[in-house]
């Protein structure tokens, strides 16, 4: 079975920025299991993994358009220090989760911490970055039934009040 829609793909996968600097490796460790088409994968990895087979490599360059998106400087704010927990200090680098509005989670670091606000940066850490991956397909099979969730064993189907239906993804 090759990849493509409603199949699990176990594979091997390294990622690494223009200057080979190593972010993400499954080297010594069990491949990932991703449901093809659900929205595990950024879409320059989706699309190019599309077709391979069981004991395919790629190498794979992935444009911040395909990837996790151009920087965007308007999702830089300053927010009250009153928004975050009062009984730890607040540094620069420390990432904090914040509700989205659509039961979704956005992560955000803190780039300064001034008097009265907390200086946060919105994008996703790897927003405006090319990057590279290395991939290798271990195993394909048939996905399994959506309708429970969305097959990564999170348990976010609708059956527990998770906020994803059939064939949704997860975040």
């Amino acid at each position: 079975m090759n990849v493509g829609d409603n199949c699990m793909v176990s594979m091997h996968i390294k990622v690494s920025l223009e200057d080979g600097q190593i972010i993400e490796s499954t080297e010594g460790q069990a491949p990932v299991d991703v449901i093809y088409g659900a929205g595990h994968l950024i879409p320059g990895v989706e699309r190019e993994i599309t077709g391979m087979a069981p004991g395919d490599e790629k190498s794979i360059t992935v444009t911040p358009e395909d990837g996790f998106g151009d920087r965007d400087e308007q999702a830089v704010m300053n927010v009250p220090k009153s928004h975050f927990p009062q009984d730890r200090p607040i540094e620069p680098g420390m990432i904090f989760q914040t509700s989205n509005g659509q039961g979704g989670v956005n992560q955000a670091t803190v780039i300064e911490v001034l008097d009265d606000e907390v200086k946060l940066d919105m994008n996703h850490p790897l927003a405006g970055k090319t990057l590279r991956f290395e991939v290798k397909v271990e195993d394909v099979k048939e996905a399994p039934e959506m309708s429970a969730g969305c097959g990564c064993g999170c348990d976010c189907g609708p059956e527990s009040g998770g906020p994803q239906g059939p064939g949704g993804g997860c975040e």
